[in-house]
């Protein structure tokens, strides 16, 4: 039972901004922007295939405050977060045979993924990419009215929701054996594939809104 330990590299590049600007005597005007994309690549547990994975993650956010008068404010914030995940994004072969599709269990694909009980499992030939995305948009609105020692808030918020899965999980199969000599044999437990041109995105959409009115007294 051999377990390979190869490089692992991992770079992580980020960068942060941020913006504040008076647009007049009653307008001033706040911004952040974050970006953090982290590629990571190793090979596989066999060394068999060369994995390369991408983590990449965005937010940017705004807020305008506008003086009416003395005694009202209203804030107006907009933001946005993204959080992308690419598996198996360049993957390669680094032994030939894992990009041999005459060695599949499947036709069209690479060699099944093969599970036996004492070893180290092998993960299977070079397999498509798998893509997770979650986009989130929010919009907040403040209004604030005060007068003497009493405090009037109310507003409203909204934030749509966004998420994209493109999941490449058992395009090219699995066997699992429960033990040496049924792989020896070639007596597998159990075999698990996705069918064929079954791999479809999903997509999930959510909104949610919300108001709320807040009274304050300071005594």
């Amino acid at each position: 039972n051999y377990t390979f330990i190869a490089q692992q590299v991992v770079n992580e590049n980020f960068v942060t901004a941020r913006l504040d600007h008076k647009l007049s005597d009653k307008d001033s005007l706040f911004s952040t922007f974050a970006f953090d994309d982290t590629p990571y690549r190793s090979p596989d547990n066999l060394n068999d295939v060369q994995l390369g994975d991408q983590t990449t993650r965005s937010t940017i956010s705004a807020q305008e405050n506008h003086e009416f008068s003395a005694s009202i404010l209203n804030s107006f914030r907009f933001g946005r977060n993204r959080e992308e995940v690419q598996d198996n994004q360049s993957a390669k072969a680094i032994n030939p045979a894992a990009a041999d599709m005459n060695l599949g269990a499947i036709p069209g694909e690479p060699a099944a993924q093969v599970s036996v009980g004492g070893l180290t499992p092998f993960m299977g030939g070079v397999e498509d990419s798998t893509h997770f995305l979650w986009t989130s948009y929010q919009i907040y609105d403040d209004l604030t009215y005060s007068r003497g020692l009493h405090s009037l808030k109310f507003g409203f918020n909204y934030e749509r929701m966004q998420s994209d899965i493109l999941y490449n999980s058992y395009t090219a199969g699995r066997y699992n054996f429960g033990t040496l000599s049924a792989f020896l044999t070639n007596q597998p437990s159990r075999f698990k594939a996705a069918l064929p041109g079954d791999i479809t995105p999903r997509n999930m959409r959510q909104n949610l809104f919300g108001t709320y009115v807040q009274d304050d007294w300071r005594i």
